[in-house]
C-alpha cells in the first residue's frame, strides 16, 4: 500500500521538526518500530479509516506480535498502545507534535529493547512464527511508563 509509505515521509517530517525544536532524536530501531506501529495505529482510525476504506488494518508484520505493558496489570499489542495514547491525546485537546514527542520519550526510554527484538526478527523474519522460543522472547512485552 503506497499510502502506508508516503505516511512514513510525514512521520520524518514530524521527527525532523521534533529534533529541531527539542533536540530529541530516536536511535533507529525505536525510530522503525514507532513508525511502523503509528502507521498500522492511524490507519484504523477516522479519517484515514474511512478515505481508504479500510476494516482492520495490521499493518507491517514485524510489529504484530510486540507488546507494550505500560501499567503493572495492562499488556496489549504495540500498535493498540500507540492507537490508545493517540486517541487520549485527541480527547485532551492536545496537538499530534506533543502526543509523537513524549511517544518518543517513552520510546527513547526503551530503545534496546526495541533493538533485541529487531535483532531477533533479523534471524527469523515471518518464520519467527514457527519456532515456540523465539516467538514468546519476542512476544514478551515491553514496560513503557
Amino acid at each position: 500500500m503506497a499510502v502506508h509509505e508516503i505516511s512514513h515521509f510525514i512521520f520524518f517530517e514530524y521527527l525532523k521538526k521534533i529534533n529541531d525544536i527539542n533536540s530529541i532524536s530516536l536511535p533507529r530501531d525505536a525510530k522503525y518500530y514507532l513508525k511502523e506501529s503509528l502507521t498500522g495505529a492511524l490507519f484504523n482510525e477516522e479519517p484515514l479509516r474511512t478515505e481508504l476504506k479500510i476494516e482492520t488494518y495490521l499493518g507491517n508484520p514485524e510489529v504484530q506480535d510486540i507488546f507494550i505493558k505500560s501499567e503493572p496489570n495492562h499488556t496489549e499489542l504495540l500498535v493498540d498502545y500507540i492507537r490508545r495514547k493517540y486517541v487520549e491525546n485527541k480527547q485532551n485537546n492536545k496537538n499530534f507534535e506533543k502526543f509523537l514527542t513524549s511517544t518518543i520519550l517513552k520510546f527513547n526510554d526503551v530503545s534496546e529493547e526495541f533493538s533485541n527484538k529487531r535483532k531477533i526478527w533479523h534471524c527469523w523474519g515471518k518464520e519467527l512464527q514457527k519456532n515456540e522460543v523465539e516467538l514468546l522472547e519476542y512476544r514478551k512485552p515491553i514496560e513503557i511508563r
